[in-house]
């Protein structure tokens, strides 16, 4: 109950909403046939820690970035479904972050997720797998949370979010602080200072995460922006080709040899 009401504090003052901007919703729920998940358990030197939580970090994505070659594994989407290629901005997770360099992740084993949870967060996260790794890695490591809770919690503050209409801002030219400023002023209150915005090497936007201290309130990033303010920021709007989502140049998405190389973006170490 306590977390809830945080949630819902948090909330409110995310709700001021300019008309430019709109909340999030851009991914609408799908038919219930992505498969069944499978258990996701720590691999490489991706391992299990546990450190005390100093913060938490609302991440997510830029859809038609993703969807602009075929992504495998926990990341895949259905991006032959109109409704997950046309959307916006979806859900990626709800991350603990640690006091310091480390945070905590992989705490305890995570059963298989009901069909029902996966069902009601489908419409904000559009991948079941995507949703038992999140939970597995990061949710376990939230106190007192179940499945259900963490992604209702998650889902609350990522629907809050006020986002101004990217493809509309892809037909100009954009930097790193135009699209922040853009974004701060969709938010009341939120400044540029407390998310950051994640590219690819060709400037193309990937995610943008927000920092958020432990009772889940907005916070200065304890990381500052990677890329510099005046770094020239693509925003991809659908379809194959670079030229015809603003750019002059070759996209690193490009061509065939490049349709399987994507990674996640390298904040936090690797944290996804």
């Amino acid at each position: 109950m306590r977390m809830f009401l945080r949630a819902v504090i948090v909330m409110l003052g995310w709700l001021i909403l300019p008309a430019a901007a709109m909340a999030q919703g851009a991914v609408r729920p799908m038919a219930a046939d992505l498969g069944t998940p499978h258990i996701e358990t720590p691999h490489g030197g991706d391992m299990p820690r546990t450190v005390p939580i100093g913060g938490y970090t609302l991440a997510t994505f830029w859809v038609p970035q993703h969807c602009k070659q075929a992504i495998r594994g926990i990341a895949a989407l259905d991006c032959a479904r109109p409704e997950v290629r046309t959307s916006g901005l979806a859900l990626h997770g709800l991350w603990p972050d640690g006091e310091g360099k480390e945070w905590p992740q992989w705490c305890k084993p995570a059963a298989l997720l009901s069909s029902a949870t996966i069902a009601g967060h489908l419409g904000a996260i559009p991948s079941a797998q995507q949703m038992q790794h999140e939970w597995a890695k990061h949710g376990t490591c939230m106190a007192g949370m179940t499945p259900e809770r963490y992604f209702d919690h998650a889902e609350q503050l990522y629907r809050a979010i006020h986002i101004p209409d990217l493809r509309a801002l892809s037909y100009k030219p954009q930097t790193v602080a135009s699209v922040k400023r853009a974004i701060a002023e969709a938010n009341p209150g939120l400044q540029p200072d407390m998310f950051k915005l994640t590219m690819d090497k060709a400037g193309w936007l990937q995610e943008i995460w927000f920092c958020l201290d432990t009772k889940f309130a907005r916070k200065t990033c304890a990381e500052p922006q990677r890329e510099p303010e005046d770094a020239k920021l693509l925003i991809w709007r659908g379809g194959r080709s670079a030229a015809a989502n603003g750019s002059r140049y070759r996209s690193s998405y490009d061509g065939a040899r490049s349709r399987n190389t994507y990674s996640r973006p390298r904040y936090r170490n690797g944290q996804s």
